[in-house]
């Protein structure tokens, strides 16, 4: 929903979240399994598209993401996502936001950054807020939900042998 607390005028008809894409790579902390899910215990990049459903350019997005959960805790939650053309999508990536009109997502430069609760039961639903606010003062607010699922262990032995005493 949007919450209009400006007497300006706004700069888009609406903002809303559209998906998101997380990293757990050891790129981000070597605490990470690499499985593309969320995990008890890491450490988990994170990039949202918004889409601008207006007919006109939003100016000056800023994006904030956040969650009452108790088992995470946010270490990077706000990017500056600039302007956002009418009718179009947009993710963030690195020091820059750019438009992205398709599904995809750059691991390297994630700017939301969380951290899960090793104490986190697996199976957990975790709530997220969006909230948008563009130069003129106008907030929009939208929110998703993420799941924390067990680890996928995959075991690999790089060395073994057979005695057989027959």
């Amino acid at each position: 929903y949007k919450i209009n607390n400006s007497s300006q005028e706004p700069s888009a008809g609406g903002l809303s979240y559209d998906s998101y894409h997380i990293c757990d790579s050891t790129s981000v902390s070597s605490n990470n399994n690499d499985d593309d899910s969320i995990n008890p215990g890491e450490t988990i990049g994170m990039d949202v598209k918004i889409y601008n459903s207006g007919s006109s350019v939003a100016k000056g997005i800023n994006v904030k993401v956040s969650s009452e959960s108790e088992y995470i805790t946010f270490t990077s939650d706000t990017a500056d996502f600039e302007d956002i053309s009418a009718q179009r999508y947009k993710t963030y990536y690195g020091t820059k936001a750019w438009f992205n009109n398709y599904d995809g997502f750059d691991d390297d430069c994630l700017p939301f950054e969380f951290t899960v609760s090793e104490s986190c039961p697996i199976n957990t639903v975790i709530p997220i807020t969006v909230t948008m606010t563009d130069s003129y003062d106008n907030v929009w607010t939208d929110s998703f939900d993420i799941n924390v699922v067990k680890p996928d262990i995959n075991l690999v032995l790089d060395n073994y042998a057979i005695s057989d005493t027959k």
